[in-house]
């Protein structure tokens, strides 16, 4: 008489049941979940600000802190510290000469940002008329503007919004058109107060005109700062006030490279165009002589991570450092009441 099979066993091997698979499988994303929790987490904060995005950085943030303390974070960390070190794969040629201006400095005697020479305010702010905040770039503007808007919230003299790209700049503008974009929000919204960032997305090549122009070559150099000129051309008419903040250091050695080209540039082009401010985050962000860091340490010597793991982005109490520089330029601009 042949024995029946138990129906868990076919041709000599076992097999597992609906809900021992679906256990290893929940086992399994719940690992991946841990494993890349900073990669995790900077995806939600890349999203658009809403419900969506507060439940889910809920959810991810005390995963991230959990992979930290477990140190399950550190093997993606040493993949990317890995690949983000090998060098250039081509030499790059040097900066252009261009005209610099000793820049305005901190309490403590950093740089931090270069203004124009600015005129007194068109109308005086009030609760009944609000100064319109507009805030936008790339991914880096996702916790600038979180923070910005959180801090100005619960002032009566602020109406803040924003618009941040994943994966766009300036330097493709066939994947997101930002020259266009910023012109159409200055005629719909008619902001008081425009704050930009770009650069994170830049470290490539860029076409124009069926030219293509090598990344960092003296003609990259010329159509970057062409399409930085072109957006202040439309956007700062003497009354309206612009920000544009300047990268901070990175840990990719070649995008780090790159940053002090498009800073530089950025420098220039606000010291052409009236009411326009040149931030530089490097003083408020970066370790000792410019370099990248991950942490800063406050004045009660608590550690504070300002940047994401993977070396680019900056953390929200990262952008809580930035934030107190941007109101000041605000301030003094338009002399807010107190």
């Amino acid at each position: 008489m042949t024995a029946r099979r138990s129906p868990l066993e076919v041709e000599g091997r076992k097999t597992v049941s609906a809900g021992q698979a679906i256990v290893v499988a929940l086992l399994a994303m719940v690992m991946a979940a841990f494993l890349n929790a900073d990669s995790l987490v900077a995806s939600i904060e890349g999203q658009s600000f809403g419900t969506s995005r507060s439940i889910g950085l809920s959810l991810a943030r005390p995963t991230k802190t959990i992979s930290h303390w477990t140190g399950l974070n550190l093997p993606r960390k040493l993949i990317d510290e890995l690949a983000e070190h090998q060098p250039p794969r081509v030499a790059l040629p040097k900066p252009l000469p261009l005209p610099r201006t000793p820049p305005s400095t901190s309490a403590n005697g950093a740089p931090v940002s270069t203004t124009t020479t600015t005129v007194a305010p068109r109308r005086v702010p009030t609760a009944q008329q609000p100064l319109k905040v507009w805030l936008a770039g790339d991914s880096l503007m996702g916790t600038i503007a979180e923070s910005f808007i959180e801090k100005t919230g619960g002032n009566p003299l602020f109406a803040a919004g924003q618009d941040f790209r994943i994966s766009t700049g300036l330097a493709r503008p066939d994947v997101y058109d930002w020259p266009a974009a910023i012109s159409r929000e200055i005629a719909s919204a008619h902001p008081d107060v425009v704050i930009l960032i770009f650069g994170a997305n830049d470290d490539q090549g860029m076409q124009a005109d069926g030219h293509g122009f090598a990344l960092q070559s003296p003609e990259w150099q010329q159509e970057y700062a062409r399409r930085v000129n072109g957006i202040l051309d439309s956007t700062a008419d003497g009354v309206r006030q612009v920000i544009w903040l300047g990268l901070p250091a990175v840990r990719r050695p070649r995008l780090n490279q790159t940053k002090d080209y498009i800073n530089e540039i950025l420098k220039t082009a606000a010291q052409k165009h009236p009411n326009v401010t040149y931030v530089d985050p490097g003083p408020i962000l970066d370790g000792a002589g410019n370099s990248f860091t991950t942490y800063l340490t406050n004045s009660s010597g608590t550690a504070i991570t300002v940047r994401e793991a993977d070396g680019i982005h900056i953390t929200k109490a990262g952008a809580d450092l930035v934030t107190p520089t941007l109101l000041a330029d605000i301030d003094q601009f338009w002399h807010l009441p107190h």
